[in-house]
């Protein structure tokens, strides 16, 4: 059986690291024996409500003027830093961007830059420039201001929607269905009681790691379930080859695409920089520091649900 499943492919860079990346979504699985149970598990997390207040306030903004937008809340800080995660700049800025063309239009081609740290504790303004109207594509250009400074700034590309003229896609990689996987946060705790237990050799590193994901845990919009668990918290030996995570919205979404678009971007910066330094992790490196510098999405479709599970590929080419 053809699973029809490419939805979007990222790009990004971070300081010394570079790799390219892609989801893949299922679309339909008709006549198939896992059709059932493998699209529609929506049952609530441990904490739904404090991530459902987290998403309403993420996507409000306060419209200064024509153009110029304003987020007051921008979350908790990121994991163990002081900065503001980049998939949620990415988003917000994707969001101001979409207020300012025509409904009948959609992004398809998205390329930003980090440029400076962004903190939760002070709002970010974005200022965007219609730099082209045409009939069949837009073009935006968004900068993120913080204290007068420009910390983040995304070109967007968006197009009508049109009948194709040649289609294709890569095919869908064999990999344990979402049912039968663990999310992060459970596998941490089982690994950090091991560890107690004697029955596991964890590096201090990996306790640091696997304290941070609980930690995350009560805000995070997105459940993660990694199909090679010990890859994911560099438990054993791998080189650098594509690693796998099923991501699914732990709040059930409006039928709105506009949010699914939304949420798809936000998670676009959640797991990647693992595809290159983990295989380092699991022979004994340990990273002082990982920022993102670039971001870049392209969105060749948009019937997609991002409270269904995606199956989200990273893979790293060079570090």
């Amino acid at each position: 059986m053809t699973l029809p499943i490419l939805c979007l492919k990222f790009l990004r860079s971070f300081s010394a690291l570079s790799y390219s990346r892609q989801l893949h979504h299922i679309k339909a699985m008709t006549k198939s024996d896992i059709s059932s149970r493998l699209i529609h598990d929506l049952k609530p997390m441990a904490k739904p409500d404090l991530a459902a207040q987290y998403l309403q306030k993420l996507f409000e903004f306060e419209e200064i003027n024509q153009d110029h937008f304003r987020a007051n809340y921008l979350g908790p800080p990121a994991l163990m830093t002081s900065s503001v995660y980049g998939g949620l700049l990415f988003a917000q800025a994707l969001a101001v961007a979409e207020q300012t063309v025509s409904d009948i239009f959609l992004p398809h081609a998205t390329h930003s830059f980090f440029i400076l740290n962004v903190t939760a504790d002070k709002p970010v303004d974005y200022h965007v420039q219609r730099i082209r109207d045409g009939r069949s594509f837009c073009t935006r250009f968004v900068t993120a201001h913080q204290e007068d400074k420009i910390v983040f700034s995304i070109q967007l590309s968006f197009h009508i929607k049109e009948e194709t003229s040649i289609e294709h896609q890569i095919k869908m990689p064999e990999v344990p269905a979402p049912e039968s996987l663990k999310n992060t946060w459970d596998l941490a705790n089982e690994f950090i009681d091991l560890g107690k237990q004697g029955k596991l050799t964890l590096a201090p590193f990996q306790k640091v790691d696997m304290k941070g994901k609980l930690r995350e845990e009560p805000t995070c919009l997105f459940e993660i379930r990694p199909t090679d668990p010990e890859k994911t918290f560099a438990l054993k030996e791998w080189k650098p080859e594509s690693i796998y995570y099923w991501v699914k919205s732990r709040i059930p979404l409006s039928d709105s695409r506009t949010q699914h678009r939304h949420m798809a971007a936000y998670i676009t910066d959640a797991s990647l920089v693992g595809a290159a330094n983990r295989p380092h992790m699991s022979h004994g490196y340990i990273p002082s520091m990982l920022f993102s510098l670039d971001h870049s999405v392209w969105f060749h479709d948009d019937d997609f649900r991002a409270d269904e599970w995606l199956l989200y590929e990273n893979y790293s080419p060079m570090a």
